[in-house]
């Protein structure tokens, strides 16, 4: 009898499921970007696209699971999930931070199999040098095959681009280029800006370096071209 207990104990067992992905159910919300000026006043509201969003399964886990990016109107979706308990983050501006970031973590819980966990809007803070001036920009691709033969080149569509102001440590903003590989940060205030992209370098550490471009903005209503930026993939 003892072993037919024990039999049913370890079948048991080896049916349970952890967090994470093989199961039928959704998490789902919106990330909303809130715009604040240097005098933390809020200033405006928008979705925020493209988006990088974490989630860690279970509880005590510091290294993430997944990461998805939200659509054009914010909204995101972790799909295929068990039941338990998950922590969603995202990173946002933080006046205050020795990075000038933070992160932003959400916790959630799912109860029920095949069931959507809805997290409503979620708030990102960012933190504008708001003026009425614009920087553009255009992005160019060098392609080359896995032996680092040169393929074709052309005008780089749908690469994120990044800027920050002044001295900063971290980028202030990211926007992708369009079909022409055109792009343009607008309402800045004046200063220095650094406007980068990163290239593909197979003897850099990572893997990639950024290839930047750097801009003075001086007058209210002003134009500055960036140039093009040259990047490898």
């Amino acid at each position: 009898m003892k072993a037919i207990i024990l039999l049913t104990i370890l079948l048991f067992s080896s049916c349970k499921k952890n967090e994470g992905k093989g199961g039928s159910s959704s998490i789902t919300g919106v990330l909303t970007t809130n715009v604040y000026n240097n005098s933390d006043s809020l200033i405006g509201k928008y979705p925020k696209a493209n988006e990088d969003l974490f989630i860690i399964y279970g509880e005590g886990n510091t290294f993430y699971n997944d990461k998805i990016s939200t659509s054009y109107d914010g909204s995101f979706k972790f799909d295929y999930l068990e039941k338990g308990k998950y922590t969603i983050y995202y990173y946002e501006d933080c006046a205050t931070c020795p990075e000038e970031e933070q992160v932003v973590l959400v916790p959630a819980e799912i109860s029920k199999n095949k069931s959507t966990l809805d997290l409503g809007e979620l708030n990102v803070k960012k933190i504008s040098n708001k003026g009425t001036s614009s920087i553009e920009g255009s992005i160019f691709v060098k392609n080359y095959n896995s032996t680092g033969t040169f393929i074709n080149e052309g005008p780089g569509a749908d690469i994120d681009v990044y800027i920050i102001y002044n001295d900063n440590l971290t980028y202030s903003d990211r926007i992708r280029s369009n079909n022409n590989g055109d792009f343009s940060f607008p309402n800045l205030a004046n200063g220095h800006y650094t406007i980068y992209a990163y290239s593909d370098c197979p003897l850099c550490p990572d893997g990639l370096q950024a290839v930047l471009s750097s801009v003075n903005i001086t007058n209210q209503n002003e134009i500055v071209n960036a140039g093009t930026i040259t990047i490898n993939q």
